[in-house]
C-alpha cells in the first residue's frame, strides 16, 4: 500500500482555554497580581491556588493541569513549513507563510476555513519551536491532491495561526513532538 509520509517543523502555539467552571480559573480570578504570566509560573504563587488533582494529589506546575479545550496552532512564519514524501516521491515543502499570503497573481488551490476561537474564560497560549511531530497517511499524495487548512484567530491576541490540516481529505494527527517553550501568553477574556 502508499503511504505519505509527513512533518512538520517551525514555530507553533498551544491554545489552553479554561471556562469559567474551571478550578484553576476560578482560583486565579479571585488573585490580585501584576501579570498573570508571572504568577503561574513562579512555583510558589502557583503553589499558593492549593490545586489539586482527581486524586488529591497537588500540581507542582501550570503545565500539570489540563484545560477545558486545548488546540495547536502552527505559525505563519517564514519557518514553519509541513513537509510531505510519497514513497518513491521527491520531499513537497509547503511554507506556511504562504497559506495566509493575499498578494498573489494565481493563488495556491489550498481549501482554507477560518474558525475564530472567542470564549469566555481564562486563554493561555504556550509559543513553542521545534518539530512538532510526524506521521503518515494511507495514501499516496500527488500534486493534483488540496491541502486543506484551518485558520485559527483569536482576536484578542491579533494572532493568525494554522489548526487543523487535512491531506486528501485525512485529518493528519501527529505523534513524537518535540519541542522548546519560548513563554507564554495569557488573559481573561
Amino acid at each position: 500500500m502508499q503511504r505519505t509520509n509527513f512533518s512538520i517543523i517551525g514555530s507553533g502555539y498551544f491554545i489552553k482555554l479554561f471556562d469559567k467552571n474551571h478550578p484553576f480559573y476560578i482560583a486565579l480570578k479571585n488573585r490580585e497580581f501584576i501579570s498573570i504570566e508571572q504568577f503561574i509560573l513562579d512555583i510558589s504563587g502557583f503553589k499558593s491556588l492549593q490545586l489539586k488533582n482527581e486524586n488529591g494529589v497537588p500540581y507542582n506546575s501550570f503545565f500539570e493541569i489540563k484545560s477545558t479545550e486545548l488546540f495547536i496552532g502552527y505559525s505563519t512564519d517564514a519557518m514553519s513549513r509541513i513537509e510531505l514524501r510519497a514513497e518513491g516521491a521527491k520531499r513537497i515543502k509547503v511554507m506556511f507563510k504562504d497559506i495566509v499570503r493575499t498578494d498573489y497573481l494565481f493563488p495556491p488551490e489550498f481549501i482554507i476555513t477560518n474558525t475564530i476561537l472567542h470564549k469566555e474564560g481564562l486563554i493561555i497560549i504556550e509559543h513553542d519551536r521545534g518539530h512538532f511531530g510526524r506521521g503518515s497517511i494511507p495514501h499516496y499524495f500527488s500534486k493534483n491532491d488540496k491541502l486543506q487548512f484551518e485558520l485559527l484567530e483569536l482576536p484578542t491576541f491579533n494572532l493568525t495561526c494554522i489548526g487543523a490540516i487535512k491531506i486528501a481529505g485525512h485529518t493528519i494527527k501527529l505523534k513524537g513532538i518535540d519541542t522548546l517553550n519560548y513563554g507564554i501568553r495569557a488573559m481573561f477574556l
